[in-house]
């Protein structure tokens, strides 16, 4: 008895150790398989090169010929973010799609065969056009509106006490007939800060008078463009519209930092999850009038700025149906994945920046 209770022993401790073995080497092979998909992930990272279509992460640095930095992603280049107004002030890299004219277009051919972590030096000339002396102009310093004045009747009917905010005074309808409206104005503020300077206001018997205290040299960013004050005298400021950086040869350097193959966009969404947290907006168009509309909000420049702290795809035909799309403009916002909000319809400039701005800082 005592013998085959040894025996059994035996053959249970033997089939433990077989056990025990099988595992190992089972968790051998896995461990194995990681490592070798981990390298082949790797190889076919390196493999990859910028086409047209691709989504491409990277970093860049813009200078003159004559080495003056003009804009960058990377924070310890700039010394002065305050110089320019289009500056990368977050210093975060650039995303966006290979060929869909979202970037100037000589950088889109210059990156074409890059891999990762492959870096080249773009001459860009003069993108920005030659420096017009035409484009230089004097405007008036000073503005007086009269405190109380007729205009011709407004297309929607005007009501006697209703008031309207307009910029640095308070406007009141005092009179109404069929063809006329009579308005009131009264000082809403004294001085007004503005990008271009403060704006200091008064007035006298007849007059509300604004006049403009500029600050010289400084760059501003307009629906038009930008423009710069270079000087002022008694009654009028110097403007000038060319670009800041018009006439100006310039050269762009640009790393690569990541290739995403033009695939589905739940692969671009999972591509973004996991190299960071940002917000990914998606936005689903047609060629409708509304849309057309909606593109002239996106091409607005503070909008655009905000823009930049997103990643945005814009969605095929076929991806409605999956986001339950049914109406033209609509822009879905997706955090790690899931949607966070969702907006339908048109949006003038200024809704769609306040927007992304309660977006960016949430």
């Amino acid at each position: 008895m005592q013998r085959n209770i040894k025996f059994l022993l035996c053959i249970f401790i033997i089939f433990i150790l077989i056990l025990i073995a099988g595992c190992a080497e089972k968790s051998k092979i896995q461990e194995k398989g990681i490592k070798e998909s981990e390298k082949k992930l790797k190889e076919e990272k390196k493999k990859k090169v910028v086409e047209y279509g691709d989504l491409v992460e990277i970093d860049y640095l813009m200078k003159t010929t004559d080495g003056e930095i003009v804009d960058s992603s990377i924070k310890s280049i700039i010394k002065d973010k305050s110089r320019y107004p289009w500056l990368n002030k977050e210093f975060y890299p650039v995303y966006f799609e290979v060929g869909a004219g979202e970037v100037l277009e000589e950088v889109e051919k210059g990156i074409i065969g890059l891999g990762i972590n492959e870096s080249k030096e773009i001459y860009l000339g003069k993108v920005f056009g030659e420096y017009n002396k035409s484009f230089v102009t004097a405007e008036p310093k000073i503005i007086a509106v009269p405190k109380i004045e007729t205009l011709s009747a407004f297309s929607a009917p005007a009501k006697i006490n209703e008031s309207y905010i307009m910029g640095y005074w308070i406007e009141t309808v005092v009179n109404v007939t069929n063809k006329s409206v009579t308005v009131k104005r009264e000082i809403l503020k004294n001085e007004i800060k503005t990008d271009i300077g403060a704006i200091k206001v008064k007035e006298n018997e007849t007059h509300i008078i604004a006049e403009i205290i500029p600050e010289i040299n400084r760059t501003v960013a307009t629906l038009s463009g930008f423009f710069t004050i270079i000087g002022e005298n008694e009654t009028h400021i110097i403007v000038d519209r060319n670009h800041p950086l018009a006439g100006k040869e310039l050269v762009i350097w640009v790393k690569i930092r990541d290739i995403i193959k033009k695939n589905e966009i739940s692969t671009k969404i999972l591509w973004n999850v996991e190299t960071n947290s940002s917000i990914i907006i998606l936005y689903f168009c047609d060629n409708s009038t509304a849309c057309r509309f909606m593109e002239e909000t996106l091409s607005n420049p503070w909008v655009v700025k905000e823009s930049r702290k997103f990643t945005w795809i814009k969605a095929e035909a076929k991806d409605s149906e999956k986001y339950n799309v049914t109406r033209y403009p609509t822009l879905i916002f997706l955090r790690y994945g899931k949607e966070i909000k969702r907006i339908e319809g048109v949006l003038d400039f200024r809704e769609l920046k306040k927007i992304l701005e309660e977006m960016g800082h949430g």
